[in-house]
């Protein structure tokens, strides 16, 4: 990993009653220095997006169609050999306001 590598997934997501597939695109675009309660990290900071679209049954017979969107910041830290921080911003239409979501490492230890 290092600055300005680049990459995109593609999935296909689904269960029981809804299918659907998704796409992601990130970028490597800082390595930088990290604070989180377990302590501070050299680490990568990627960003990518991510798009969702799902069908969904519905016992009444309908077939809603829905397009998601997930802005994505995370932080790797080699030492730690995982991600250190973790930050997204979803927004499941236009329609709705959007979901904001932050995890951080609050625990790291050292195993053989």
């Amino acid at each position: 990993m290092r600055v300005g590598n680049a990459w995109e997934h593609d999935w296909k997501i689904g269960g029981d009653t809804w299918s659907g597939y998704a796409r992601s695109r990130w970028e490597v675009k800082a390595y930088e220095k990290l604070m989180v309660p377990a302590g501070s990290f050299d680490c990568f900071r990627v960003e990518g997006t991510i798009w969702r679209n799902t069908l969904a049954a519905l016992a009444q017979g309908g077939v809603p169609y829905q397009v998601a969107t997930v802005q994505v910041t995370y932080w790797y830290c080699p030492e730690v050999k995982w991600i250190a921080k973790y930050a997204s911003r979803e927004q499941a239409s236009l329609s709705v306001p959007f979901i904001y979501s932050e995890s951080v490492l609050t625990r790291y230890s050292l195993t053989n």
